[in-house]
């Protein structure tokens, strides 16, 4: 199989789908509100996954959080930071798919909603040369599902968007690669959404595990793939 054949790029979305972080930011916004005598509920944090790390202060404030937009951030991003400090868990299939893409010298991205210190201390835990370029959510006017990120990451690597793939696990996130243009991805952080990634036109995985080369080339292709998904 030629290069041709595949995606000019694969640009990864971060938190729950290149790393199993979710579950960390959502502890980690649940003990910070409780640290401050504040609420934030798992259903709370949930509704805010893929969205802007703005978004989720601006909706913790809301509900009580006594703490300013700035030292909320500071405080969240310390935590999550010293967690990759220990190491990162990578999802399911990733360290594979990586290696596959490495293989088939094809660029990385990482175009996260996450702030850039977040984003430097997974690179740091990365297989070293696994990603040539990463977009920061604090790096761009219009955070995702707004276009801009994918855009940015296309840019800086010199591809196309319309021949790079978008893997992402959210509806903002999908949203985003969709309306940039690109072939989209999504392993999905939550079921309950089938619908609305099914209005999107996205490939649907339940696993980066059923991804190679052969999917990459049918992706890119425009087939639209349901892979273990009921």
């Amino acid at each position: 199989m030629t290069t041709s054949q595949l995606p000019a790029a694969i640009l990864f979305d971060l938190d729950g789908t290149l790393v199993d972080s979710e579950p960390l930011w959502s502890a980690s916004e649940r003990a910070m509100a409780d640290r401050h005598g504040s609420r934030w509920t798992e259903d709370d944090a949930r509704s805010t996954i893929g969205k802007p790390l703005v978004v989720t202060i601006a909706e913790m404030r809301a509900l009580g959080l006594p703490l300013t937009a700035d030292e909320a951030l500071t405080e969240l991003l310390d935590v999550m930071v010293g967690h990759h400090s220990h190491g990162v868990t990578w999802m399911p299939g990733v360290e594979t798919l990586l290696a596959t893409i490495g293989e088939a010298k094809l660029p990385a991205a990482i175009v996260s909603a996450s702030f850039r210190r977040v984003i430097d201390s997974v690179l740091a835990a990365a297989p070293e040369g696994a990603f040539q370029e990463s977009v920061a959510g604090d790096e761009v006017h219009a955070n995702k599902p707004e276009p801009e990120p994918y855009l940015t990451a296309a840019s800086r690597l010199g591809v196309a968007i319309e021949d790079s793939l978008v893997i992402e696990d959210s509806v903002s996130g999908a949203t985003s690669g969709v309306t940039a243009g690109a072939h989209v991805l999504v392993v999905p952080s939550n079921v309950e959404q089938l619908d609305e990634f099914e209005r999107l036109g996205v490939s649907l995985t339940d696993s980066l595990e059923r991804i190679g080369v052969d999917e990459l080339a049918r992706l890119h292709s425009g087939e639209r793939l349901r892979l273990g998904i009921a």
